[in-house]
């Protein structure tokens, strides 16, 4: 985590996020609120440390080939819990697209399925 922060310029929150013991995955599920909490409060800083905490977290969005040898569509596992979390904090569509490395149509079809509105 200290690696992500120093390399955002985001110091500062090194020693409340080791404190508090928050890991990469964890920053991807925390709402707005959370993150004021911690002192975080910039929305450029919340959406530059998320991204950095998706790629490097385990398994936010995992994308899941088929294996039957021949071409095949692929699918990506977005939990509902982190969409509810980016939507909660509001970011747009586009935005979360941009966060997950996805298609702003797997995210509403994600929301479809979630049954989530933003």
């Amino acid at each position: 985590m200290e690696s992500i922060l120093n390399k955002l310029g985001l110091q500062k929150y090194v020693n409340i996020l080791s404190e508090e013991k928050i890991s990469p995955d964890i920053i991807c599920d925390m709402s707005l609120y959370d993150m004021a909490c911690l002192g975080l409060n910039n929305r450029a800083e919340i959406m530059n440390l998320r991204t950095a905490c998706i790629h490097f977290g385990n398994s936010q969005v995992r994308r899941d080939i088929g294996s039957n040898g021949g071409p095949s569509r692929s699918t990506f596992q977005i939990s509902k819990q982190t969409l509810e979390g980016l939507i909660e904090s509001d970011f747009e569509v586009k935005e979360i697209a941009e966060l997950l490395s996805v298609s702003e149509s797997t995210v509403y079809r994600r929301m479809r399925m979630y049954e989530l509105k933003n």
